[in-house]
């Protein structure tokens, strides 16, 4: 399975950021039901905002008919491929998906971008690669 690691900041808020690994497929949203829960009040999130999860194209975010919808810059998206080191917005939030993940074949683990989908040094199918993860994971600074 893919572990990713994201990184979120609050555009109106600088103390609200943190980093934290997901695996996919992954939900991000106000509810305790989502695999990254962003809950500050009115910062323009929904319940169930965003699906993140890696496909035949590499990996892909998709807005699951929140109210105020996900954004690659300015150009607002109901689906789109994350390039590598990619970030996206949510309301408030930008979020950033790690620029790499590491191969699982334990031959190989060369960092590849997350926008393929095989290894191509060893052909693995990268639905089993994790991240590679510094050391403030799950390190949240909410007030």
């Amino acid at each position: 399975m893919t572990t990713l690691e994201l990184k979120w900041r609050n555009l109106l808020d600088e103390s609200d950021f943190g980093t934290c690994a997901v695996t996919l497929p992954a939900t991000i949203g106000r509810s305790s039901r989502n695999t990254l829960r962003l809950r500050r009040p009115n910062a323009g999130i929904s319940r169930q905002h965003a699906k993140i999860e890696i496909d035949e194209r590499g990996l892909r975010i998709h807005d699951m008919g929140s109210t105020n919808g996900v954004f690659f810059g300015t150009r607002q998206v109901s689906s789109g491929v994350l390039p590598a080191g990619g970030s996206f917005v949510i309301g408030a939030y930008e979020i950033t998906v790690a620029p790499h993940i590491q191969c699982a074949n334990a031959n190989c683990s060369k960092n590849v971008a997350p926008d393929l989908v095989i290894c191509p040094w060893c052909g693995q199918f990268l639905a089993d690669a994790k991240t590679r993860f510094g050391t403030n994971l799950y390190t949240y600074h909410l007030q």
